[in-house]
């Protein structure tokens, strides 16, 4: 049986949710990581559902107060947004 990458992106999504929502930044942080490889094993970089990620890792940084790297991944969600229209 091949591994349900899709599945387990999403699972580390909101488990990162899940980690932020309560403080854990850090552990957010290297949830949506994780999130974000799985996906684009799963979906690819076009996929709304990777969009979604890099929307959650975008309020990661935001949250962090590193606003590059917040630029990086929400102007990332919003090409693939964009682009699904």
């Amino acid at each position: 049986m091949s591994p349900d990458y899709g599945n387990e992106a999403l699972f580390e999504l909101e488990l990162g949710e899940a980690e932020g929502n309560v403080g854990n930044i850090e552990a957010a942080g290297d949830y949506f990581r994780k999130a974000i490889q799985l996906s684009l094993k799963a979906f690819g970089e076009h996929d709304i559902r990777t969009a979604r990620i890099y929307s959650a890792f975008a309020g990661y940084f935001s949250f962090k107060h590193e606003y590059d790297s917040e630029m990086v991944y929400s102007k990332k969600a919003f090409a693939i947004l964009n682009a699904s229209k």
